[in-house]
């Protein structure tokens, strides 16, 4: 390798990195199809944000009628089976059971995220760089290929 130029190296260098750009841009995560895929996930988030900030509304209202209204605290309470004292309860043997529960909203999950090919990419660039290496040493005429040493003249 003694007779190689630096400009081979700096030529392979630059396929090199051409490769890799290229691929790192075709294939990366940051495509259009996994930008089209986050746009989507943000806008059922917003949707998600929309419907807790209803829920929430909602939640603040009923909490803000029972501060104020008692009976509306005695009317939930029973279902809750609380009752006031010496109040007198009558249950049935077939009675349904209203107990409800409430969501606290949906859970969304982020998109399932594509495998990583980063590493094909690094190696298909490693590769145009050593074709490219190949090819301009062995495309260079053979007489350019070892020159003999000359001793300095005096």
């Amino acid at each position: 390798m003694r007779g190689m130029k630096l400009s081979f190296l700096g030529l392979a260098g630059l396929v090199a990195a051409i490769v890799y750009l290229s691929g790192t841009l075709l294939l990366s995560p940051y495509s259009r199809d996994a930008f089209r895929e986050l746009e989507a996930h943000r806008e059922r988030l917003e949707r998600n944000v929309e419907q807790l900030r209803e829920l929430n509304r909602r939640l603040v209202a009923e909490a803000e009628l029972y501060r104020r209204s008692s009976d509306a605290v005695t009317v939930q309470a029973r279902p809750l089976q609380y009752y006031e004292p010496g109040q007198e309860v009558i249950r049935l043997e077939n009675g349904a059971d209203r107990s409800t529960t409430r969501s606290p909203g949906a859970i969304l999950r982020r998109p399932g995220r594509a495998p990583d090919r980063r590493a094909y990419i690094r190696v298909a660039a490693l590769i145009a760089f050593l074709l490219t290496l190949l090819a301009q040493i062995m495309t260079e005429p053979a007489d350019r290929r070892v020159q003999p040493m000359r001793r300095a003249s005096r």
